[in-house]
């Protein structure tokens, strides 16, 4: 038995070679340039192609037939690329010996004569074409497989409850990077509105401390004076007085060689919606000095989880210390308090914010963050009524083989946020390589 090749948009398929009537002369998986493999997660590179056929039939029509079929493919893949509608066209192949389909989406292509097709050929009925195809430069698995069935997040870190899954380095195949088709599920009680999702593959995910708890922080009141843990993230938040002047409100000290200069989004959660014009800015330093600081920014009064800034930690990696302290230097308009339940450290390796423009996510809804496809949608618990209720912004979240990746979360509802809002997580990707 020899090896499978077919072009296929998952209602026709032409057989290039072993499954049909067509006889496969010749083919060798292209291989990508380096610069085309940094890519991996833009999936934006191809490879050109192509395949020695000889077309087979009973009549000249069946020939005739066959050679068309593989051109409408192929023209069906040109215009899919051009105008992003329709089905996708793949390249599919089963090598000899082996039990796993790999596939490739298709670009464009042509098939070429050769020099004696209406000769000797014709008369025979055996036509022999090259086969020419542009293609995604990397091949995946036709399955998918399964990576996270349908773990629990909470949003927000603490003893007794996590908002990330873990992917072990052992569990993808394969010799690539790979985008997830994420299904998120609302588990809570309420709907949701935006949901941040991380992946953290560069550093420790294991010893990586990705939450900073406000009632940690040195010189704050801790409230309440029972712990909640059904409303504050450690079942406490710390509260410090307002001023009209920037005073270093909250500070906390970092492993700095645990960050590994990597870039993160830091996202707080207060415990009340800051008054308003409240002025937040971060500062980064050891002991009088100053590594790295970014310009205060006013915060929303109406919200209780906002974004603050990216920055590198450490902002330097020549010299640094084992220990930096981070600062929230804080202006109020007036009296008052800013009462702050955590701080979180996202790291930007890849850093997704799915956003809301239509309807919330419903209880019992499912928000499919889809990087395989390039898909972002909702459907009810039934898998029905799919609609483009978000937006995603940033990089998807991919896994490397060999490498442990942690998946973080947050959910909010654009106003009043809860940290025991819950999501059910389910994840899936198709192992891809570069050739075999």
């Amino acid at each position: 038995m020899g090896h499978a090749l077919y072009l296929t948009d998952g209602t026709t398929t032409a057989h290039l070679g072993d499954g049909g009537s067509n006889l496969l002369l010749g083919y060798t998986p292209a291989a990508p340039t380096s610069v085309e493999t940094e890519n991996a997660e833009i999936n934006e590179a191809t490879v050109t192609e192509s395949a020695t056929v000889v077309f087979t039939g009973a009549t000249a029509d069946a020939v005739r037939a066959a050679v068309r079929t593989v051109e409408t493919l192929l023209l069906e893949a040109t215009q899919r690329e051009r105008t992003k509608a329709g089905r996708r066209v793949y390249v599919k192949r089963k090598l000899d010996g082996t039990s796993d389909t790999y596939r490739s989406e298709v670009m464009s292509g042509r098939v070429e004569m050769s020099d004696k097709a209406l000769d000797s050929g014709w008369w025979n009925r055996q036509i022999e074409a090259l086969v020419v195809w542009t293609r995604r430069f990397y091949w995946e698995a036709d399955a998918e497989a399964t990576l996270v069935n349908g773990a629990v997040v909470y949003s927000h870190e603490d003893a007794g409850h996590h908002n990330y899954v873990d992917i072990g380095g052992a569990s993808v195949a394969g010799s690539l990077p790979t985008p997830l088709r994420m299904v998120l599920v609302n588990s809570d009680g309420t709907v949701a509105s935006d949901v941040y999702v991380a992946s953290n593959t560069m550093t420790n995910p294991a010893t990586l401390p990705h939450a900073l708890e406000g009632e940690a922080s040195a010189g704050v009141t801790a409230l309440p004076a029972s712990p909640d843990l059904n409303s504050y993230s450690g079942g406490r938040y710390g509260r410090k007085a307002l001023s009209g002047t920037e005073s270093n409100l909250f500070s906390w000290s970092l492993p700095t060689s645990t960050f590994q200069g990597q870039y993160y989004r830091l996202i707080a959660r207060f415990a009340a919606a800051p008054p308003a014009n409240t002025q937040i800015r971060v500062h980064m330093g050891i002991g009088s000095n100053v590594l790295w600081q970014n310009e205060s920014l006013i915060t929303l009064s109406a919200e209780e989880m906002q974004e603050i800034c990216t920055m590198q930690i450490p902002p330097a990696l020549v010299n640094v210390p084992s220990t930096a302290a981070i600062d929230l230097i804080v202006r109020g308009k007036g009296a008052g308090n800013l009462d702050l339940d955590f701080v979180q450290l996202l790291p930007t390796e890849t850093y997704r914010k799915l956003l809301r423009t239509l309807s919330t996510l419903a209880v019992g809804s499912k928000l499919v963050d889809d990087g395989i496809d390039d898909l972002l949608y909702t459907t009810n618990g039934a898998n029905a009524n799919a609609a483009p209720d978000y937006v995603g912004f940033g990089i998807r979240p991919r896994v490397w083989p060999g490498l442990a990746t942690r998946l973080y979360f947050l959910a909010a509802d654009g106003g009043v946020d809860h940290p025991l809002r819950q999501l059910t997580v389910y994840a899936y990707h198709r192992p891809r390589v570069l050739t075999l």
